[in-house]
């Protein structure tokens, strides 16, 4: 009689397929990895803490070289997925990594001076704020009849402005890399 046998000292190839090296608008990601070997493949896990917790991937049943997950609890902020696929001879593909980032929440605008509904006497009152935002790209104000909007450089504060008598309406916005965009009205009243 004669046994058979076949040596499998190589690792299988992993091909990531998602996420993609982007910002994402949302809390849930999809994991996927095409994994091909020529013995076949074991399992497929990927983790976001370098190795401390490792999330399982389901084998598509349509594609024997598929394997996903979701996630639909990701926080803000960059992210690192690292994936781990066995072939059934048990060599290991750990190389495969992919970052992505998470950002849901839109820029905050918070008014320091003047407080909203103000009286003051001074024509040039400046408009200071904050604008908040990990990814910040930019920031716009518009004033009273809002027909016309006024870049601020570096986000900076209103300047320069000589108000009239009168209520005034000013809405500064902000904006994020992603297109997030957050926005906060302040009114005051110069009284002469």
């Amino acid at each position: 009689t004669s046994v058979t046998f076949t040596l499998d000292g190589v690792n299988p190839g992993v091909t990531i397929n998602q996420p993609l090296n982007q910002t994402y608008s949302t809390t849930t990601i999809n994991f996927n990895v095409t994994a091909t070997d020529g013995t076949g493949m074991s399992t497929c896990l990927y983790t976001l803490t370098a190795g401390l917790t490792n999330f399982t991937m389901a084998n598509l049943s349509t594609s024997p070289t598929q394997w996903t997950a979701s996630n639909t609890t990701m926080a803000q902020g960059s992210h690192t997925a690292r994936y781990y696929c066995n072939d059934t001879a048990n060599n290991l593909n750990n190389s495969a990594t992919r970052t992505f980032f998470i950002d849901t929440v839109n820029p905050i605008i918070t008014f320091e001076l003047p407080t909203n509904g103000t009286n003051t006497t001074i024509t040039t009152q400046d408009i200071n704020f904050t604008a908040i935002d990990t990814n910040r790209q930019a920031c716009w104000y518009s004033n009273d009849t809002y027909l016309a909007n006024t870049t601020l450089a570096s986000c900076g504060n209103i300047t320069a402005v000589v108000w009239a008598e009168g209520q005034h309406n000013v809405t500064v916005w902000a904006n994020d890399t992603l297109g997030s965009e957050g926005r906060n009205t302040l009114r005051f009243f110069v009284d002469l």
